[in-house]
């Protein structure tokens, strides 16, 4: 009777382990996924924040000279802000990359030390 209760204490210990190691991947998910949504907020606002300017531009600007000089500044603002946006995706994503790393090794090790425990007995 006595190992049959070290099996159960063993398998609820696992249980709750599991438990615990699967809230911590969907924290993960959410953090990274909330971020990343952050991220495709901010360029859709950039996106219309030109398109605003650039019907600004067209009722504003007395010359061609005059849009098209107007024209090169939005345009590079616009693709500075992109760009910016994008290696800020970019550094989420070896971020996220390197959290999930770091979970699955976690994991990994303890996986591996229960079925030395379990072995062992």
């Amino acid at each position: 009777m006595d190992k049959t209760q070290e099996t159960l204490d063993m398998f609820g210990k696992l249980g709750n382990q599991s438990f615990d190691s699967l809230k911590q991947l969907g924290e993960l998910q959410m953090n990274a996924w909330a971020q990343l949504m952050d991220k495709q907020v901010a360029m859709f606002n950039n996106v219309l924040e030109n398109t605003s300017k650039q019907a600004e531009l067209v009722t504003s600007s007395k010359t061609i000279e005059e849009k098209m000089n107007a024209q090169m500044e939005l345009s590079r603002d616009f693709a500075e802000n992109m760009m910016e946006k994008t290696r800020e995706s970019v550094e989420l994503a070896q971020e996220t990359t390197e959290a999930y790393r770091q979970w699955a090794e976690k994991n990994v090790e303890t996986a591996k030390q229960q079925f030395e425990t379990a072995t062992a007995a």
